[in-house]
Parts: structure tokens; sequence; C-alpha cells
């Protein structure tokens, strides 16, 4: 048998390092696409995500501590390894099935009982996901303090061999972000990541077994031998407050990730790539730290040492938020070099944001592990277990501070005050480690140092610091709230039209906007014969729900995923204050988990979800979430759907190619600008009868709103572009958006149409997008000129030569109006005149 010694000198513990980093790689990957999955089911709410990540984590935590306090008992740790990595495969593969088609329908049935309680709703996310993720994640928890068994019989420092291992294991699970995050799930979907991921697991696994077979330590000490000694020049008093300063750490660590996420935003946008590029930096930050102190840890063995770390972490991170307001500086010198017209250009941006603010304190987050751990064994004998207790306070840490910070602190407190109560943390270990002693008066002082401390800090940062932020981003601000889910901002122009703003940089509606979203609310209205009961999914700022009221439906249902949104409603004028309609019900829901859960029908669903580069968007484009807007429709029911052409030509094919393979009877229709198009369906072939066309479309409060925008009946149907012939040949042979492999969200943000994700990069410079303007306008252009004429939607069935005569009349002068006004704008847009193109058949 060898021990310890002889493994690290033949280079085992290195492959076994090289094995950790695989499995970190293979972690990441399956959380990524479990996290992808989950929320297919629970929705995108910050409720359900949280709900998963905190369940994630917790199984880790649960997982590390069960098995390390058995690890001393274990005398081949890689065999056992391995057999832990057998185990997340099988399960792994198993799950894939149970959350692609057994949890959404026991979600859906269970989900009745728990509408009017919130509470338990999370409680039961939480509860469900922990039950469906335990076997892995526990697994994935207890590798941690089995691989440190292997340190039990060898020299040299317990923190620089725990350091290698949490460092490169968290190298790993970088890499595996940034496989799946910017790779994987692009080109291969979730199906194939999956088998990708179990694939390289497998061979993590079968390596470890064969390794595993000289690697067998020797027999644990009976009680009466001496323990191995661990180097340290600490004594074990104070062993508590090591303990409690890795639950803070873990706590803080977490806290200010949703935090930075949030403020970071302004400048990185909301992107699937500024998710993944923010966690990769932190993930790096944190794996360089824990290596760092594995190099430097003679020097770093001591409780005052890591309470220098907690001290440098909380000034570091009160350092990053004034630093937030510098980006803008240091983005427009790097786009100075790099350029503001590709992707790799935009990714950068995001990236150097991510790093100025991020790297310094996950640097020193990654340190504090390693060293705690150290400092809590009082022998080899039971590194096993002392890795596996530290992991599991670490990570209970980070599991509330997430949930405290995202779900009450921001909205409490503001983020000012959120960062400020984490730093508090920091800064109150960092006292009472360096000042300890075993008299109360040193924790007093600590605490009263800490507060102190924080009472500079709050005089001294602008407590609206991130408003202000915003203003010298947008303009005048009339409306900010630091909401739950996201910040909700209105920036008034001079001429006293209002936007509201998220802060990821969309903004998506606003009183100028008015045209836009009430047409795309009026078209469905028009075309089914007798729209009673409607949902709207996207409130924006009310203006197309206020159009869909204007046809006082029996049943009148909205559906918005941010309740800032509704707050902010009084302030468009544009909405005619909507949300006071009598018979409106709303719900602060995702779309998607309402129409899941719902047992209602609707005659009318109409959505405008935002443009599609935005992160979780593309859950409201999919085939499969047409299916399931299909299901809740009523007979001869129509489905109407706002999006933006600023994608690629391909998909937005892709796009029309999911929604018409579950609406066979789809329609193209164009919105108030060359940007903005709007998709029809319905399982059945939609006519009208010109007669009780004209009838509803007289209502008076349905003239009177389409009045105001200068609109007949007439000439909301001139345009239509494309019906469902036109529409196939126009789709081709693509393939369409689907929940296991979307691609568009992925290829959108790399393309100079949707200004690669983030649009002016923030940097306050003008981006000249006019080239990829000039594309997406061209291209509408063409289908509005060749556009099919929408006669056919019209029964004349009993109706007399007259009555037809006259609507085919109407129609066609409409359609006059309507191509002359085109080519005005066309040629007002790209300042040359247009090519007038043949009129499609």
């Amino acid at each position: 048998m060898t021990d310890s010694r002889q493994i690290e000198q033949a280079g085992q513990f290195r492959l076994a390092l090289m094995l950790f980093f695989g499995s970190g790689l293979c972690a990441l990957a399956y959380e990524t696409v479990w996290v992808r999955q989950l929320v297919l089911s629970y929705g995108i709410s910050v409720y359900a995500v949280s709900a998963v990540l905190s369940a994630y984590m917790f199984g880790l935590s649960v997982g590390a501590y069960l098995v390390g306090r058995r690890s001393r008992r274990i005398r081949n740790p890689l065999r056992v390894y391995a057999w832990f990595e057998f185990g997340i495969i099988a399960y792994t593969f198993l799950l894939y099935f149970v959350l692609e088609d057994l949890l959404p329908y026991l979600y859906s049935v269970g989900y009745g009982f728990l509408t009017d309680a919130p509470a338990a709703l999370n409680l039961a996310r939480f509860m469900v996901t922990f039950l469906l993720l335990a076997v892995p994640t526990g697994l994935m928890g207890g590798t941690l303090p089995v691989l440190a068994g292997l340190l039990r019989h060898g020299e040299g420092r317990v923190g620089t061999s725990i350091g290698w291992l949490y460092g490169i294991n968290t190298l790993g699970g970088m890499v595996g972000t940034a496989l799946a995050g910017f790779w994987l799930l692009k080109d291969l979907g979730i199906l194939r990541t999956t088998l990708v991921a179990l694939s390289f697991n497998l061979v993590i696994a079968i390596a470890a077994l064969a390794l595993s077979r000289r690697a067998v330590l020797p027999r644990p000490p009976s009680a009466t031998a001496e323990p191995t000694p661990v180097v340290t020049r600490e004594r074990r008093p104070g062993m508590s407050l090591v303990s409690l300063t890795l639950f803070v750490s873990g706590y803080t660590a977490l806290s200010y990730e949703v935090l930075w996420n949030r403020s970071l935003l302004l400048y990185t946008h909301n992107s699937t790539y500024a998710f993944s590029s923010i966690l990769i930096v932190f993930l790096l930050g944190t794996g360089l730290g824990s290596l760092l102190y594995a190099s430097f840890s003679r020097r770093l063995t001591g409780r005052r040492q890591l309470g220098l770390v907690q001290l440098l972490l909380g000034a570091s991170v009160w350092i990053s938020i004034p630093l937030t307001g510098e980006l803008p500086t240091v983005l427009n010198a790097l786009t100075s070099v790099t350029g503001t017209d590709s992707w790799a250009a935009a990714m950068s941006t995001v990236a150097v944001s991510a790093m100025s603010v991020v790297f310094i304190p996950t640097l020193l987050m990654g340190m504090t592990f390693p060293i705690a751990t150290a400092l809590l064994a009082s022998s080899r004998d039971e590194i096993g277990e002392v890795t596996g207790r530290a992991y599991a306070y670490l990570t209970v840490g980070n599991i509330i501070g997430p949930v405290l910070t995202g779900f009450f602190l921001i909205e409490w407190v503001g983020l000012r005050n959120a960062f400020a109560i984490g730093i508090f943390c920091n800064l109150l270990a960092a006292f009472a480690l360096l000042l300890f002693r075993r008299a109360l008066w040193t924790h007093a002082l600590a605490g009263a140092l800490a507060a102190v401390a924080i009472v500079v800090f709050l005089s001294t940062v602008e407590r609206d610091i991130y408003r202000s932020y915003y203003e010298s981003f947008g303009g005048k601000i009339v409306f900010y709230k630091e909401d739950v889910s996201d910040n909700v901002l209105v920036f008034e122009k001079e001429d006293g039209a209002r936007t509201i703003f998220y802060s990821d940089g969309r903004g998506t509606a606003g009183t100028g906007t008015d045209f836009t979203n009430r047409l795309s609310g009026h078209i469905p209205m028009l075309l089914h014969p007798d729209p009673a009961s409607v949902l709207s999914i996207c409130f924006g700022v009310g203006n197309t729900l206020s159009a869909l009221a204007y046809w006082e439906p029996n049943e009148l249902v909205c559906v918005e995923l941010s309740p800032g949104a509704l707050e902010a409603a009084p302030l468009f004028p544009t909405n005619r204050g909507v949300l006071q309609t009598s018979n409106l019900q709303v719900h602060v829901d995702d779309g998607r988990n309402y129409l899941l859960r719902s047992r209602k029908t609707f005659d009318v669903i109409q959505l405008e979800p935002p443009e599609l580069h935005q992160a979780g968007v593309v859950n409201l484009y999919t085939r499969d979430f047409y299916e399931l807007a299909r299901d809740s429709l009523s007979e001869n029911g129509i489905v109407c759907q706002w999006f933006s052409a600023l994608m690629p030509e391909y998909e937005q094919r892709m796009v029309i190619r999911a929604f018409q393979d579950v609406f066979p009877h789809a329609s193209l229709w164009s919105g108030s600008n060359f940007v903005s198009l709007v998709l029809v369906g319905s399982p059945q072939p939609i006519q009208i009868d010109p007669e009780e066309f004209f009838e509803r479309a007289a209502r008076p409060s349905v003239q009177e709103d389409l009045g105001r925008m200068k609109l007949g009946p007439m000439d909301v149907l001139v345009r239509h572009l494309l019906g469902p012939k036109g529409l196939r040949r126009y789709v081709g042979d693509v393939p369409p958006v689907t929940d296991d492999r979307t691609f568009v969200d992925f290829s959108i943000p790399r393309s100079d149409e949707s200004g690669y994700g983030v649009f002016v990069y923030n940097t306050h410079q003008s981006y000249d997008r006019r080239k990829a303007m000039a594309k997406v306008w061209g291209r509408t252009f063409r289908l509005e000129m060749g556009a099919e004429s929408p006669a056919y939607l019209f029964d004349f069935v009993g109706a007399d030569e007259s009555t037809r005569q006259a609507t085919l009349e109407q129609l066609e002068a409409a359609r006059v109006r309507y191509q002359r006004y085109v080519r005005t704008q066309h040629r007002a847009i790209l300042g040359r005149p247009a090519r007038r193109l043949p009129r499609a058949r």
C-alpha cells in the first residue's frame, strides 16, 4: 500500500486534480441545463429561479456534510469518488426525462392547489426541486471531502492542498459555464449538451476508478494513536468564529453576485451571454483566489490572516460601488481600440465591465475557504470531515445570500444599503478575527468598528447612487423602483415623451410606441368573430391592454412579470387608465407559467414580449410554448404575437416556422414601422364575414380608438403581408425554435441587427447602426411591397355582388394609401427612392 506522500510523489494527486477539474466542468454544465429545463415548468420569475438555485446549493451542502462525517472510514477516496461520478451520470440521465416530461405535468396539476398561496408555492418549488436534485447535487457536494481524504497521511500544509482542490474545481466550473453558455447549448441543444457532459463525466469516472487501484490509504489510526498533526500556528480557541466567518463569506459572496448582476446590467445588458460572462468572471476570480492562497499558504496560515482577507473583501466591495459609475470612461477607451461593430467587441465590453468591478473581491472570496478549512483541521486524520463541514457552512451561506438579498433587501432597503449590509458582515467578521480574545469586550469593539465603518460608507456613498448612474445614461427620471425582479425606471424627454426602462437597458414601450402597441391589440380583435375572453401577456406600459379593453370583452386577463411596470402605469396617459377597468384581472407571473397551470381557455391570446436578444425571452417563442398557447385557446381562438425584425433573416424564419408548425393558418402583419412585425395564427382558418366585420369595427369605443389612430378597419387589414402559403414559401426548410434547441437567443446577440445584444455598449457613444437597420428595413420593405392581398380573409358566402365589390374597393383604396406611406417612409429613412417590387401572387 502507498501512503499519501507516495501518491503525491507519483503524480497521482495531480491526476486527481485533473479529474476534479473535469467534474467541476460537468457540474456547472449540468446546472446550466437543469436551470433551463426547470424554468420551462416554473417560469423565469426571480422566485422560481431562486428556488431552483437554492435547492441546488442545499443539495451540495447536505452532501458535503454527510459524506464529510464518514470520510475517515474511506480507505480508497478515488474509488469512492469514481462511484460518486457514476451515480451522478446514471441519475442525471434519468433526470433529463423527468424534467422534460413528468415535471411539467405534475406542476400543472399541483399548481391549482397553491394558486392563492405564493409563499407555499415557492416552498413547494424548492422542495420538489431539492427532491429531484438531491441525489446528483449531494454526490457533487460529497466529492470535495472525499478527495480531501487523500491528504490524510501526506505532508505539507493542509491549506495548500485544499486550495488546489477547491481552486481547480472552481476553474473547471468556469470552463463548464463557458462551454455550455457560449457553444454547446447554442449548437447542440439541451439533450445533446447533456449527453456530451455525461460522456465526459463517464471518462472521468473510469479514469478515477483505474487510478484508484494504486491509491489505497492505510487503515485509520486507533483511538489511542497520536493524530497526525497539521502545520498551523493557531490554537484551537476561536474555531467557532472561523466557522461563522465561512457562513458569512458564503452569504456575502452570493449576495454580492445578485447585487452585481443587477447593478452591472446597465453596462452589460441582459443577453444570454451577459449572464454567463459575469458568472465566468465570478468563478475565475474565486478559483484563482484559491490557487493564489495555495501558492502563498506559508504566509497565510492564521486567524488574523483570515481576518485581513475579510477586511480587504469588504473594502474592495466598498470601492466597487463608485467604480461602477466610472465604467463609461473605461468602456469609451476600450471601444476606441476595439471598435463597436463586432460581437467580440461587445463581449469585451461585458467582460471588462465585470472584471473591473468583480474580479478583486472574488479573488479574496476564493482565498477564504482554504484558509478557514486549514484553521478548522486539528489533525490530518479529520481533514475530510472538516472539509465537508466547512463546505457545508459556506454553502448554507450561499443559499441564504441570494434569497435574503433578492427577495427582501433590494426591495426593502435598495441596492446601496443591501451592499452596506454585506460589507458590514465582512468587516464585523474581519475585526472579530483580528481582535480576537476570550473577552466579551473584543466582540463589542469589533461590532463598534464595523458600525462606524458603515456609517462612514452611508455618509460618503450617495443614497441614490444607482439612480444617478441611470440619469447620466438616459436623462430625466420621473419614476425609479428597485424591485424584486428588476430596476424599473421611466425616462421623460424634453417634449414630454416617456419610456419605461429596465435595469438591463431595454426600453420596451412608452408614449411613443402607442400606435404600434394599439395596432397589435386591434388586429386579432378585428379578426375574431366574438372575442369574449382575452389574455394579454406582457403589460409594458398598458397601451396594448388598453386597445383590447376598448372591445369590452367579458373577461380580460393580463399577465406581467415585473410589478414595477404596473406601478409605473399611471405615468403613461396613453394607456387611458386601463388598470381601472372593472373586469380586468392582473397576475404578476411569467406568461408561460400562467398558461401551464391555468385551466382557462381564451378567444384571443395577445403577446408583446421583449426582443429576442434578451435572456429568457425565447421561452415565449418556441414551438413548445405555442403548443401550450394552442391548448389554452377556445374553438376558433386566435394567438397574436408582436416581434421585432431586429434579427437576421434566418432566425426570423426560424421563429415563424415554430409559430406556423403549431398554427398552420398563420399570417404575418406589419406593425407601425419597419422593425415591428406581428404574427397571427389559429388552428382553424381565419375568415371574416364583411357585414359582421364592419359592425364590430363600428362599436363606439372601438371606432373612437381607431379614429384617434387615424385608421379605419381596412387600414388595419392592409398591413397584412403574407398568408399561410406565402409564409411557407418564405420560411422554407429552416428548423423551428424549440425548447430543446432554442438557437436564436444565442445567435441573435451575435448579429449587428440586434446591436450584438448590448446596443450602444453603454459607453455614451452614439452607435451608428444605419447599415444594419437598412438591411432590416430593406427586407421588410420588400415584404411590404410584395405583400399578399388580405382579400382571402373575407367570407362572401351569402353576400350580394354589391357588398363584395364595395368591400374589395375599400380594401384596395386602403392598400394604395398604405403603400404610398411605405414608399415615403422608406425614402425618408434610407435617403433614396424605393424600388417598387412586383406584387406577390
